[in-house]
């Protein structure tokens, strides 16, 4: 037992485990966001993401990975919990685990912003849904003991690509969540078509995951291109067909299509994929004017969206649909 780098949880008192850590609100990130008890649920709102990397760890929010728990520090022996963009927040969302039961994965969550503040740990306020959440000095209450709960899914697969997706069984394909552009499904006078968003590569991790369970259908390679029309414009490629894995979109199946990778795709038309695999890397391939990955989503009932279909079809043929709505996190941001 043990948390483990990675792995998403739920955080929840040892006193009452029937009450989850958890982000207020209705699946919502801010800056300063508080931070609450509230009964357990499988949502977004109380899922954690444990990262460890040079001896100390941040707990990030599932509904977006920028986000970790923080502290802001209100005198010598309380510190208010809250959420904050980590990148620009360092020292004030580090933490450390102090093991009371690791055969139960029972810990403190200590503050580890410095020095001075390392007597601070997460306590809940009460045992009571909607309870505030708080760092404060040392106690010999349960209230201060958490126990870290896995959050695992069908099939073993624990993937959670650049976070889980709200509406389903997928996650985000990256984890920048800045768009160079969005979905346009007809041109207008200024704005060509463009049925995909472009996702910029604006963070330290340039991964491309698999959007859901699904089997590759079409890849292509930047150097040996398609012979079709405009094939080479896609660079490197991978086409995967799925299941539908979203709730909020009705349809059979579904497609995505991932564009501009860095490197020839690995994968070959067949291979069985998870959700959250890493699949490539945000590239520069093809028609491009600067390194992005171009996504495309695609749900409805075409039987050659069907995992275990092989081959490519004219993007113009399939129901398209704006990524957005399944992967609301992502925005315009050409800054």
């Amino acid at each position: 037992m043990g948390y483990e780098n990675g792995k998403i949880y739920w955080i929840v008192p040892q006193n009452n485990t029937g009450i989850a850590l958890s982000v207020y609100g209705n699946t919502q990130v801010s800056q300063n966001r508080n931070v609450i008890v509230w009964s357990k649920q499988d949502v977004l709102d109380q899922l954690w993401r444990v990262d460890i990397d040079n001896g100390f760890a941040r707990i990030k929010s599932a509904i977006n990975y920028d986000y970790a728990l923080n502290i802001w520090l209100g005198s010598s022996n309380y510190g208010n919990c809250d959420i904050h963009t980590w990148s620009d927040n360092k020292n004030d969302s580090k933490i450390n685990f102090k093991t009371i039961d690791a055969s139960r994965n029972l810990y403190l969550i200590q503050c580890y912003r410095n020095d001075a503040d390392n007597n601070l740990y997460l306590t809940a306020e009460s045992t009571a849904s909607g309870a505030n959440v708080k760092w404060a000095a040392r106690n010999t209450g349960a209230n201060q003991v958490w126990q870290l709960i896995e959050k695992t899914n069908a099939g073993g697969n624990t993937g959670t690509g650049g976070g889980l997706g709200p509406y389903g069984k997928y996650v985000y394909p990256t984890y920048c969540k800045k768009l160079s552009d969005d979905f346009r499904l007809k041109a207008t006078d200024t704005e060509r078509q463009h049925l995909g968003i472009d996702i910029r590569d604006k963070h330290a991790d340039h991964g491309v995951y698999a959007f859901a369970d699904g089997v590759v259908s079409f890849v292509q390679d930047a150097n040996h291109p398609d012979s079709g029309t405009n094939m080479w414009t896609m660079g490197n490629c991978i086409a995967i067909n799925h299941s539908n894995p979203t709730t909020n979109m009705s349809g059979q199946y579904a497609r995505t299509l991932y564009m501009h990778l860095l490197s020839a795709p690995t994968l070959t038309p067949g291979q069985q994929v998870k959700k959250g695999d890493r699949i490539g890397t945000i590239g520069n391939t093809g028609k491009s004017t600067g390194p992005h990955l171009h996504f495309g989503l695609f749900v409805g009932n075409d039987a050659r969206m069907a995992p275990g279909v092989k081959g490519w079809t004219s993007i113009s043929l399939l129901p398209v649909v704006d990524p957005i709505n399944a992967l609301p996190f992502y925005h315009v941001d050409r800054s």
